[in-house]
C-alpha cells in the first residue's frame, strides 16, 4: 500500500536496501547478457549505489555520474546531455541520506522515456517520509530499507515494475515469484507490511510533526549561532526530519564528543561517520573541506519531543563554549 504498486507480484523482499540496489542494478545488468549498459547515476548515491556503478564499471560497462548544485540538486540538463541509446539504466536516489534534499525523479523519467531506459530509485532514506508512490513516479523499480520507518532491521523490498527485465542474481526455489530464492523471513515480512501500512496512515500528519520539529531546532540554533551557522542542502525540497549543518570554527568530530552522547548525530552519513574525510555527498556540493569538516546531520524521529529538541540545543551551545573555552 505505501508504494502502490500494481500487484503483490510486483514487490520482491529483500535483506534491506543493500541488496534491493544490488538486484536492481546487477540484475539489470546481467540479463543485458553481452551487450554493456550504460549506467547513469549521481554524484550523491548511497555507497549501496555509487559502489555497485563502480564494480559495474569494472566489468566493463559504461559509468557516467551526474552532478548536483549546492543544494544537491541534480543537474537534469546534464543528464539530457549524457543520455543516449545504449541501453540505458538509471539510478538516482529520491531522497539524499545526508542533506535530505529530494531529487527531481519524475523529470529524470520524462528525460528517460524517449530512450527507453530502466529507472530505478533507492527509496531508502525518503520511504515513510515522503509520498512514494510509484505510479505518479513513474520508475522501474524503487528500493526500499524496513528499519528506515521502523520495521526491523534486516529487511528490505523491491518494486520491480511488470515488464522490467531482470536477472535472478541467485538461484534455488521458486519463491518470490522466482526472483529471489531461500525461505522468506515471514515475521520479519509482516513486520514491514504493519511498518509500511502505519507509515502510510500518519503520511502527512506525521511529516507536518517533523517538519515543525526540525524547523524548531535550526531556528534555534541559528539564534544561538546567528553569524556561525551554515546549512547544507536545500531548505525547501527536502526531507522533513534531517538538518545538516556547520558550526563555524566548530569541528563536527570535536562537537560529537564534546556532546557526550548527550545528543546523538552523525558528522556524516551513518554508514561511514567516522570517516577522515569530508562526507562525499558535502564535497559534490561544493562544501569547502573546512566547512564540510565542521558538519554535523541530525535527523529527528517518531519519538522525539519538542522538549527533547530544547534540551539538544542547550546540550550543542554548551558543547560549543566548552570547545571555545579550550
Amino acid at each position: 500500500t505505501l508504494l502502490n504498486a500494481r500487484t503483490p507480484e510486483e514487490v520482491v523482499f529483500t535483506s534491506g536496501g543493500t541488496e534491493s540496489n544490488n538486484m536492481a542494478l546487477l540484475g539489470a545488468c546481467k540479463h543485458s547478457n553481452r551487450v554493456k549498459r550504460h549506467i547513469i547515476s549521481s554524484t550523491i548515491e548511497h555507497p549501496s549505489v555509487s559502489n555497485i556503478c563502480r564494480h559495474l564499471k569494472h566489468t566493463g560497462h559504461q559509468v557516467s555520474y551526474i552532478p548536483v548544485d549546492s543544494k544537491g540538486i541534480l543537474n537534469l540538463q546534464e543528464l539530457s546531455l549524457t543520455l543516449t541509446e545504449r541501453e540505458p539504466l538509471i539510478s538516482i536516489m529520491l531522497a539524499n541520506n545526508e542533506v535530505g534534499t529530494i531529487q527531481p525523479l519524475q523529470q529524470v523519467v520524462e528525460l528517460a522515456t524517449p530512450y527507453h531506459a530502466i529507472v530505478h530509485t533507492d527509496a531508502s532514506q525518503a520511504a515513510g517520509k515522503v509520498p512514494c508512490d510509484v505510479q505518479p513516479l513513474g520508475v522501474d523499480m524503487l528500493s526500499l530499507a524496513g528499519h528506515k520507518l521502523y520495521a526491523p532491521k534486516g529487511i528490505g523490498a523491491l518494486y520491480i515494475k511488470n515488464g522490467t527485465p531482470l536477472e535472478n542474481l541467485m538461484h534455488g526455489a521458486p519463491q518470490e515469484q522466482n526472483r529471489r530464492p531461500g525461505t522468506e523471513n515471514t515475521a520479519y515480512i509482516a513486520g514491514l507490511g504493519k511498518a509500511c501500512e502505519l507509515a502510510r496512515q500518519q503520511l502527512e500528519t506525521e511529516a507536518k510533526r517533523l517538519r515543525k520539529l526540525t524547523q524548531q531546532l535550526y531556528e534555534g540554533l541559528k539564534n544561538l549561532f546567528p553569524n556561525d551557522l551554515v546549512h547544507h542542502g536545500d531548505q525547501q525540497n527536502k526531507l522533513p526530519n534531517t538538518l545538516n549543518i556547520s558550526i563555524k570554527g566548530i569541528q563536527g568530530n570535536l562537537l560529537l564528543n564534546t556532546v557526550q552522547q548527550k545528543v546523538i548525530f552523525s558528522t556524516g552519513s551513518a554508514c561511514h561517520a567516522n570517516a577522515k574525510e569530508i562526507s562525499g555527498v558535502l564535497r559534490a556540493m561544493g562544501v569547502s573541506m573546512e566547512t564540510g569538516a565542521e558538519a554535523i546531520r541530525i535527523s529527528i524521529g517518531k519519538y522525539t519531543t519538542s522538549e527533547e529538541i530544547e534540551a539538544a540545543m542547550k546540550c550543542i551551545y554548551n558543547a560549543v563554549q566548552t570547545i571555545k573555552a579550550r
